[in-house]
């Protein structure tokens, strides 16, 4: 802790992030509340909500309401919306209001929708009056993942009508409409898109210049109703920074922009990895524990059931291990080293078929890649694990059984990392969620049958042990 004399709200220099989470947390302690203003001020709201982060959730809503609401919306976007419902739900109704007043249309909806059903339904109804909820209760109508539901609406229609004097002097009214974007979208008479104009083209043409004569009429745009997928393909395409939102009557409904963008990939990428470990699109969103465990138990039961064929096949070959138990040393390392070949094989199988279309020899170029490394990573670890057997027991035929099964699980291990994702891609399932487990299940049965079945092959033709 510092001694108060030694705080000092508006440093010479920017604090780092702990020394600023440290000034906080010591100035909300003690009650300052025109310091913390004071302090905030001086310091970037990004970093500020990453320094609040450090604080108790009763302290950071104690700062959002000290401040007054527009640097509070600041900080609200700036914090991660994980816990928006956590941090926000517990403050007054009005400085809630207040806050979500100052957002971006787009972001108060998107904060809205983390509430609580019960809170977000009683500010939408408190507020039905409120023409700042306009267009935040319009975009709460589309549904979730669309193109709708990201876009901003509060946009200033720039008709083609306007000579380029006449819209720079409607971009200087409407600055903070403009301030994020680098393209004018132009419409006609009835809010209809028309048009593209890049502000240097603006800038750099006649003053009396018409903007139908100077603008791009190829236009890129995508439905309200279009999926996020799409919003993220068509702007990764075309290397856009800002994408016009149109209905089906080309009427401009609003504009998304790059962050927005980002927001998508980075959920897709998290929703990615849940699947891939079976835990569902989100799993912290799943509310109670019952419901987590509900997610997670047919992923797990999937992997039971193959643990259970994986046992059975052992029971099997138990004529086998009774005559040389030796092998059942060498079970885990054979099972564990074909799992994770076919899961690396599989990760990279499905990257390829969610990163979009690709030309067409690359996916024959992956498989044959893949081939080669396992030939390789079969070879070496086989030969590896058969050299230590044999050393470790000394004579008969473990380190032949042993190398040999794992250089052909490796293989086949491989070969099912690249069909798995293919095939269920092909029938309409995702890869990303069902690779994982039926990958990790298949394995091990397999793995132990090649393992087992070339110890017992051995013995048939080897007497000598």
């Amino acid at each position: 802790m510092f001694p108060s004399e030694s705080v000092n709200p508006m440093p010479a220099e920017k604090l780092n992030l702990q020394q600023l989470a440290e000034q906080l947390e010591f100035l909300v302690e003690q009650g300052r509340s025109e310091d913390v203003r004071l302090l905030i001020a001086d310091e970037r709201p990004e970093d500020v909500a990453e320094a609040l982060l450090e604080l108790e959730s009763s302290a950071i809503r104690l700062v959002l309401t000290w401040v007054d609401a527009e640097t509070a919306s600041q900080l609200v976007q700036n914090i991660d919306d994980d816990y928006w419902n956590e941090l926000l739900t517990p403050l007054a109704r009005q400085r809630l209001v207040e806050i979500l007043e100052e957002l971006p249309s787009d972001d108060a909806a998107d904060l809205l929708t983390e509430l609580d059903d019960e809170i977000s339904g009683q500010i939408l109804e408190e507020q039905s009056g409120n023409e700042e909820f306009r267009h935040v209760t319009a975009l709460l109508q589309y549904p979730e993942d669309t193109a709708g539901a990201l876009m901003n609406p509060d946009i200033v229609y720039v008709q083609e009508t306007l000579n380029t004097d006449e819209a720079l002097n409607m971009i200087r009214r409407n600055i903070e409409s403009f301030k994020d974007i680098n393209y004018i979208f132009i419409t006609n008479g009835e809010a209809r898109l028309t048009g593209v104009l890049p502000l240097p083209i603006l800038i750099s043409s006649g003053r009396e210049a018409l903007l139908r004569e100077i603008m791009l009429t190829d236009v890129i745009a995508v439905d309200v109703f279009a999926d996020q997928d799409e919003v993220v393909d068509t702007v990764r395409k075309y290397e856009l920074t800002t994408l016009p939102v149109i209905d089906s009557h080309q009427h401009l409904m609003g504009i998304i922009t790059i962050d927005d963008v980002l927001d998508v990939i980075e959920e897709q990428s998290d929703e990615d990895v849940y699947k891939m470990a079976g835990l569902g699109e989100d799993p912290e969103a799943q509310g109670s524990a019952f419901k987590s465990a509900l997610a997670r138990i047919p992923w797990l039961l999937l992997c039971l059931g193959g643990s259970m064929v994986a046992g059975k096949i052992i029971h099997i070959f138990e004529p086998t291990l009774e005559r040389l138990l030796v092998l059942a040393s060498f079970m885990p390392a054979v099972m564990g080293m074909a799992g994770n070949s076919g899961l690396q094989t599989s990760t990279l199988m499905i990257r390829n078929l969610v990163t979009g279309p690709s030309l067409r020899d690359h996916l024959w170029q992956l498989i044959r890649r893949e081939m080669g490394v396992a030939l390789v990573i079969g070879s070496v670890c086989g030969l590896c694990a058969g050299i230590m057997a044999q050393v470790l027991f000394e004579g008969g035929i473990v380190g032949l059984v042993v190398g040999l099964s794992m250089f052909i699980s490796i293989l086949f291990s491989t070969c099912l990392g690249i069909v798995l994702p293919l095939l269920l891609d092909k029938t309409g399932i995702d890869p990303a969620v069902a690779s994982g487990p039926l990958i990790a299940t298949l394995n091990d049965s397999t793995a132990i049958t090649i393992y087992l079945g070339l110890g017992t092959l051995m013995l048939v033709f080897f007497t000598k042990i």
